[in-house]
């Protein structure tokens, strides 16, 4: 994988990250790399060594360097939350342990940092069902009810967990009606932008 992002002249050609299979040696001090994405270019690129690292060994999540990702929970050192839940960060490598680098970008509570963290601790940082992503403020559109029992009414404000199946989210309510505080699988046309 580029080890970091690989300019010819000024112009960015492969962005950090990107996988690669390295094809030969070239000339006495680079290696010439078949990228598998390029951004301006074939791919093949004239590199040196210190411009590859190893890519991600295999993990659940199938995460490769440089990929987007989100804290899927609130990330803590110690007793204090480090990175909030929902905050996006970009993956650098393997850490120690099993564990993944990651550098989490600001937030509105914390600067930004790079944690080892284990492969539950985030998630792909992608578009859910309906538009909607991790972390985002939503409203009931209708009653949500689970067979009689009335969840959360119209207007309930809550918070997106994730995708709990390939036709439903999870969604956390602020207030559930009933009295509870377990999170709510749902369809995505039962949930509003906030």
């Amino acid at each position: 994988a580029a080890a970091r992002d690989i300019y010819v002249g000024e112009r960015l050609v492969i962005a950090f990250g990107t996988s690669g299979i390295v094809l030969c040696n070239h000339e006495s001090r680079h290696i010439k790399v078949k990228f598998d994405a390029s951004l301006w270019g074939t791919g093949t690129v004239n590199v040196f060594p210190d411009n590859l690292m190893p890519q991600m060994p295999p993990n659940p999540q199938g995460l490769k360097i440089g990929e987007a990702v989100i804290a899927a929970l609130n990330l803590m050192v110690g007793e204090v939350v480090a990175v909030p839940f929902g905050t996006r960060g970009t993956v650098l490598g393997p850490g120690p342990e099993g564990r993944i680098e990651v550098s989490f970008e600001e937030s509105s509570v914390e600067p930004a940092k790079n944690l080892n963290v284990q492969s539950f601790e985030i998630q792909p940082a992608k578009e859910l069902l309906g538009g909607f992503r991790v972390a985002q403020r939503v409203k009931a559109a209708a009653d949500i009810r689970a067979q009689e029992t009335l969840l959360a009414s119209p207007g309930s404000f809550g918070t997106v967990l994730g995708e709990y199946s390939d036709t439903r989210l999870i969604v956390v309510f602020d207030q559930r009606q009933d009295g509870r505080e377990e999170a709510v699988n749902l369809g995505p046309n039962e949930i509003e932008a906030v």
